[in-house]
């Protein structure tokens, strides 16, 4: 057997977001035993919290089990013979490799800590290979990890397949800097995935920022080689055929792992759907139920979002993230927005909502431009909800929830009775408990915190970048059913295509920053949006940077610009994804709906009420 586990508990002591030992161990695993066969490709399923990132960070020898024996290649899993045997890829892209640390962090004399976290973070795994200064060219990430392949047996045809499978060939004349979360994920996978003599490849969530052509190329590399594959996942586009054992976890414990069958497309989301319906205790399942049953109506018509030949650049050096881009959302449309790793999905997105500081007044919201002003707007107007990119990550830092406290002490700080009618009717429907804390939380369960606090207030136009690509199969279902009762007009930038069949009304296409919009098929959404993908992949890449240009890039920018830029929502709370902005005049600025003045003021406290 390549991995074994024989009735293994672990509990976590410390509280690792904070750094402090916790009042009582907190048990992740309880009795895990499980056995997978070289060349075996297991699917791991389970609830957000089941402990599926607890089983794969104890196997890549990150945790030491309290009870009972895990190995490795009959190894134990933190034995130094699995140096360069073992591949662990994390749930979080920009956490890996740590070249992604920003170069104004490195300057301010953080070298120290990150040789401390490089030296700690690859025991026998790769998952820091290619690490090192920020701001790096991905040429000398690619460069770097095709010679240490070289060097230690590797071959030029297998990592030219893997940059084709990655798609990082594209990349080559970027910085790490200014990449998307999917490029990220791509150049993380091709440092890990690069070694030539990996026999044990552990994957938690690992194409998740993947677009679908992307993500099938990956996974069909991977089962290209004889390597012994553990794929923690939510996302089971394209899964069907691909695994040989499927390991449901739940509790903390393995409930079955059995080779597994494939009963044609679509059979792995519904067997997983399948069982996390079948172990949902019957109040539970009542109660989401119940959650569903409100409807609201839309008191709002015309046309919602509208652009106009906007055009944005994050560097004037760069071709544009949006090139004269122009489409119209009527009110109350459901809209999946789709594209290719960096084809512009989130400028777009950040830019209706008001989140960036852009030059071109080409936008509008239901007739009003998204300003910073914005977010100081008067409940009788038309309301715009805006769920970022890194939402989740950056839960954790907010300081309107603080890691330790309880949430449903948090919320008790919002005083509006309907944002707490609706907030109890997310939690009863995603099972949030008011006893969760934030430090303690599974990615999927800080997922769900988020979502409630967001969806809790009502609002005219949701804009939502990946909202539920943490959440399991089950959760994500009935968020999408919640919205589809909401009436609001939906922007959803998403990879995930499963189960969007009858929720999209329109597919916005987004390709090297030209939009446009046409009508969803009701019976085929993921095959639109698939074939979208496709065409986008057979472009030609795009050319390289431009040379700056004569005048300087501030000149026709807005008066007091700089001086406002540090208060934008990048710089404010807005960029932890807790924005609720209302696309209103600048006549309105000086109100604020009861409920996010008081989380204006929470943040404010530091989360001390």
């Amino acid at each position: 057997m390549a991995v074994v586990a024989r009735d293994v508990d672990f509990s976590y002591r410390v509280d690792v977001s904070r750094g402090v030992t916790l009042a009582e161990p907190i048990p992740a695993l309880k009795g895990i035993s499980l056995s997978i066969p070289r060349g075996g490709r297991c699917a791991v399923l389970g609830a957000n919290g089941a402990g599926k990132s607890t089983l794969l960070r104890l196997l890549a020898g990150r945790h030491t089990p309290d009870n009972g024996v895990a190995s490795i290649l009959d190894e134990p899993c933190r034995s130094p013979k699995l140096n360069g045997r073992v591949a662990y890829v994390p749930a979080v892209a920009h956490r890996c490799p740590n070249l992604f640390l920003s170069s104004a962090r490195w300057r301010r004399g953080r070298a120290r800590r990150w040789r401390t976290r490089e030296k700690r973070a690859s025991r026998h795994t790769q998952e820091s290979w290619g690490s090192g200064l920020a701001s790096l060219s991905v040429a000398s990430i690619i460069k770097g990890a095709r010679d240490r392949s070289i060097t230690e047996g590797g071959s030029n045809e297998t990592l030219d397949a893997l940059e084709a499978a990655t798609g990082v060939s594209k990349l080559r004349h970027r910085d790490t800097s200014a990449l998307s979360d999917g490029q990220r994920r791509a150049v993380q996978l091709f440092v890990a995935l690069a070694p030539p003599k990996l026999e044990v490849i552990l994957l938690d969530e690992a194409c998740a920022d993947l677009d679908a052509l992307v993500r099938d190329r990956v996974l069909t590399y991977v089962r290209a080689t004889s390597a012994t594959v553990l794929y923690a996942t939510h996302v089971f586009d394209g899964l069907d055929d691909w695994p040989t054992h499927v390991c449901d976890v739940r509790g903390g414990r393995v409930a079955a792992c059995e080779v597994w069958q494939s009963k044609g497309p679509g059979s792995l989301f519904a067997t997983a759907k399948a069982r996390l319906e079948a172990s949902e205790p019957a109040d539970m399942k009542e109660a989401a139920a119940r959650a569903l049953e409100e409807e609201t109506q839309s008191t709002l018509s015309g046309d919602a979002v509208v652009f106009e030949g906007v055009t944005y650049r994050y560097d004037p050096r760069a071709r544009p993230a949006l090139d004269e881009c122009s489409f119209s959302i009527r009110a109350g449309r459901r809209v999946v927005v789709v594209g290719e790793n960096g084809a512009g999905k989130s400028t777009m997105l950040a830019l209706a909502a008001g989140a960036r500081l852009g030059m071109d007044q080409s936008i509008s919201i239901h007739g009003a431009h998204p300003s910073r002003s914005n977010l100081r707007a008067s409940r009788s107007t038309p309301r715009v909800a805006y769920l970022g990119p890194a939402f989740k990550q950056q839960l954790e830092t907010c300081a309107a929830i603080s890691k330790a406290t309880p949430f449903g002490e948090t919320l008790q700080a919002y005083k509006d009775d309907a944002f707490q009618e609706r907030a109890k009717r997310l939690m009863a429907l995603l099972h949030v408990e008011e006893s969760w804390r934030t430090g303690l939380c599974s990615s999927g369960q800080k997922t769900r915190l988020q979502l409630v606090l967001q969806l809790a207030p009502r609002a005219d136009v949701r804009i939502m970048d990946e909202l539920t690509r943490d959440l399991d199969a089950l959760a994500r279902h009935r968020v999408l059913a919640f919205l589809e009762k909401d009436a609001a007009t939906c922007l959803y930038a998403t990879h995930v295509f499963q189960g969007l069949d009858g929720w999209a009304t329109d597919v916005l296409r987004v390709r090297r920053g030209a939009c446009s919009v046409e009508e969803a098929s009701s019976v085929d959404v993921a095959g639109v949006l698939l074939s979208g993908l496709r065409n986008d992949a057979d472009l030609p890449p795009p050319p390289p940077p431009v040379e700056p240009p004569a005048t300087k890039p501030s000149a026709n920018l807005p008066a007091g610009w700089a001086s406002r830029r540090a208060n934008t929502l990048e710089g404010g709370f807005g960029a932890h994804g807790w924005t609720t902005a209302s696309a209103v005049g600048a006549e309105h600025a000086g109100e604020i709906s009861t409920a996010h003045q008081a989380f204006a003021d929470l943040y404010e406290s530091g989360g001390k009420r």
